[in-house]
């Protein structure tokens, strides 16, 4: 999907991401019910935050650096989805390093993995990339903001990378996740609530059932949800780091 000129992004993309731990360590590693209330805050540390920037090769990137220093990211251009990624970096003085798995929907969903290296100013900006391509940021203060279940719930129409199908999803109060028409032939199904941390970063966890779902039939994916004013963005991956879930739909 990505033309030859493009996969320097692939790089920076991947830049956020590793293979390792995807779904033990971080997004999608609460229980089954979600939290109702925010959990307890701590203070922000190294390069953990919500970054939004744009790469050298013109996607916007929005990435989420939690605290146990794994990375989960999306990169657009304009409403549409080119693709995500997700791993693990390690932060000291300043200086980022990691490796990353990067789903590409410009290449039929093709995921690959890569290295990456960069810099960071904690909670002002971030910059990494790979080879020729570079990712800027600066930091989105609302990641400071506790998540909770009530200011997530409701209904959400969107776009799924690699998917031609709008999803419509609906997040009850109690976080339960389903989806709802114009898909009636898959079900999704599944939990959102607040990370532990205090941050403003859900985990979320999901199941597909259908042959008309964005994944296959029976497929499990984890990883986490954040909230933008009424705009919801899910990034997803189940445990054979082959199927991403990625969501992005308006309230």
């Amino acid at each position: 999907m990505f033309s030859s000129s493009l996969k320097p992004l692939v790089a920076i993309a991947v830049l956020f991401s590793a293979t390792a731990g995807l779904i033990g360590c971080g997004g999608g590693s609460g229980t089954d019910d979600a939290d109702v209330g925010p959990p307890p805050v701590r203070p922000v540390t190294g390069a953990e935050g919500r970054w939004a920037g744009r790469s050298s090769t013109g996607y916007d990137v929005m990435l989420t650096v939690l605290d146990s220093g794994e990375n989960w990211g999306i990169y657009t251009r304009g409403p549409v989805i080119h693709g995500a990624f997700h791993g693990t970096s390690v932060a000291v003085g300043g200086q980022l390093r990691g490796s990353a798995a990067l789903v590409d929907y410009e290449r039929d969903g093709r995921v690959s993995t890569s290295l990456y290296s960069g810099s960071y100013i904690p909670q002002r900006q971030l910059e990494a990339g790979f080879v020729f391509d570079v990712f800027t940021a600066g930091y989105v203060p609302s990641f400071g903001q506790a998540a909770t279940t009530a200011a997530v719930a409701g209904n959400y129409l969107g776009r799924v990378g690699g998917w031609p199908t709008p999803l419509a999803l609906t997040i009850n109060a109690d976080g339960g996740l389903i989806s709802t028409q114009p898909t009636p032939a898959c079900l999704v199904r599944g939990s959102i609530g607040p990370r532990a941390g205090g941050r403003g970063v859900y985990d979320l966890r999901a199941s597909f059932t259908g042959d008309g779902c964005p994944l296959p039939h029976g497929t499990g994916v984890a990883g986490i949800g954040v909230l933008d004013g009424g705009r919801l963005s899910l990034v997803s991956v189940a445990p054979s780091l082959v199927d991403f879930f990625v969501f992005q739909g308006q309230r």
